[in-house]
């Protein structure tokens, strides 16, 4: 199976979420957090990996929604692309310089341990940002879907490369067969056209449905996670902001993990 941008994303993630894991079984159990500089290697590295998940994230809901388009437009000619791209880009670029310029680290007077976290004038940007991202690329995915939906009742396909992946294995099992002697009526030609596009519509109903959820489970962890760095001030013990950046992004990886998954691998095939 080819290795394009899509999947390398994905491998990406999945390297990303290791390393964030790594990193922080090594500051939390290695160094024990206990000087101020392991303090701020911890909130360094969660934002490094946290944010960098992120964005892997939604530059992978972006190139999904490109690759329903890539037989007609280039990613270079596709404005729908360059504007997604530069918005994460820009967006999470300026709230990552923020978070950088003003992290919360300190050893609590109290009891010497290690608080990191980020002012709300990051976390709320994050949020905000980050919701509305996902659901507007979930959105546009959807969106370029529907009319691939409309095959059962106009039999029509819009974009060249699904009438590839129903028309070309009908003439190629037509063109094997006739090789053995074996020709296949115009009716039993149609039905099994018919067939293979009922097969994809229910395919891709299946993927939006999939889409829908995964898009709602990303962000469930997400608000969490922010909503308790808010009601502590962005002052969280290290071991806890570990823990919860470290479910996000597993949580995030397991669901795009899911949305990669194709119907036969679901099925065990």
């Amino acid at each position: 199976m080819p290795l394009n941008f899509i999947r390398l994303l994905v491998f990406m993630l999945y390297f990303a979420a290791i390393a964030f894991v790594a990193s922080t079984a090594i500051l939390q159990s290695g160094l024990g957090l206990s000087t101020m500089g392991s303090c701020r290697a911890a909130i360094y590295t969660c934002l490094v990996f946290y944010v960098g998940s992120k964005v892997l994230i939604q530059l992978f809901l972006v190139e999904r929604a490109h690759a329903i388009r890539f037989r007609l437009k280039r990613r270079r000619q596709d404005w729908l692309w360059l504007v997604s791209v530069a918005i994460i880009v820009i967006g999470f670029g300026s709230i990552a310089g923020i978070a950088f310029a003003y992290p919360i680290a300190h050893l609590a007077s109290k009891d010497r341990r290690c608080r990191i976290g980020v002012p709300p004038k990051v976390t709320v940007p994050l949020i905000t940002y980050d919701i509305l991202i996902n659901a507007a690329l979930t959105g546009v995915f959807v969106a370029l879907l529907r009319p691939l939906l409309k095959f059962r009742t106009s039999r029509k396909l819009p974009f060249y490369h699904a009438a590839a992946a129903t028309e070309l294995p009908v003439r190629e099992d037509s063109r094997r067969l006739a090789e053995h002697g074996i020709e296949l009526t115009q009716s039993v030609r149609h039905s099994a056209s018919h067939a293979a596009i009922d097969t994809a519509v229910k395919s891709m109903k299946l993927l939006v449905y999939k889409s829908l959820v995964g898009s709602i489970a990303m962000l469930i962890p997400t608000m969490v996670n922010i909503g308790l760095l808010l009601k502590w001030e962005g002052q969280e013990q290290g071991w806890l902001c570990f823990t919860l950046c470290t479910l996000d992004v597993t949580w995030s990886v397991m669901v795009v993990h899911f949305l990669m998954l194709d119907r036969g691998d679901e099925e065990g095939g």
